[in-house]
């Protein structure tokens, strides 16, 4: 397995970026999207990891623009072939990690790691969720993204007691058929993911 630890990036307040979008239209729907002009940006730098299966490597880059998280891919000549935006729930959020493994003969995945943010209206409350891509005979534009479970969550109540949740994320051949499911599994959760090709999950 391959672990890609990626840089942290400070955000500016998501609750501000809330409020701004609300009061804009953003959030309203039922206007066509013009595209974003965005004020404040960062990234990592490229991470090269090899999907391709090429001498060259492609690379992965993190990027903050005002508040949004987004993950793009480039290929062995640094030219962006693929990009995903993240949902934020609060602020703090980033892509904190990354690994890869063999899902199949065929297939690879990137299991990625986000730290939706946090929010603190009436109690504070965080969450960590799994993102899945997966690319498919090593081919890049089968390169696939799909939301996956929460694995990790903290929350302070009201009364100002303080707790965490974690699972365990694992990679697992339960049916013999030669391609891995993952298996997220808490203290008295347990839930299943078949990967059934072509970027499509199912769960259990």
């Amino acid at each position: 397995m391959i672990l890609l630890t990626l840089l942290s990036l400070d955000a500016i307040s998501q609750d501000e970026l809330y409020f701004r979008e609300l009061y804009s239209g953003d959030l309203t729907g039922g206007k066509e999207k013009i595209k974003k002009s965005y004020k404040w940006k960062a990234n990592t730098p490229f991470y090269q990891i090899d999907l391709g299966g090429k001498i060259w490597p492609e690379s992965i880059v993190v990027e903050k623009k005002d508040g949004e998280d987004w993950l793009h891919i480039h290929d062995d000549q640094k030219k962006r072939i693929f990009s995903f935006q993240f949902d934020v729930n609060g602020k703090d959020s980033q892509v904190y990690k990354i690994s890869k493994s063999k899902l199949s003969p065929k297939s690879d995945i990137l299991i990625i790691y986000y730290y939706e943010g946090n929010t603190s209206y009436l109690k504070f409350s965080g969450t960590v969720r799994l993102y899945l891509l997966t690319i498919d005979d090593r081919k890049l534009d089968s390169i696939s993204i799909t939301k996956g479970p929460i694995i990790w969550e903290e929350r302070e109540n009201l009364d100002k007691k303080y707790f965490q949740k974690g699972h365990l994320v694992e990679l697992i051949d339960f049916n013999k058929d030669k391609v891995k499911e993952i298996r997220v599994r808490g203290k008295f959760t347990k839930n299943i993911y078949f990967y059934k090709g072509k970027g499509k999950w199912q769960s259990i």
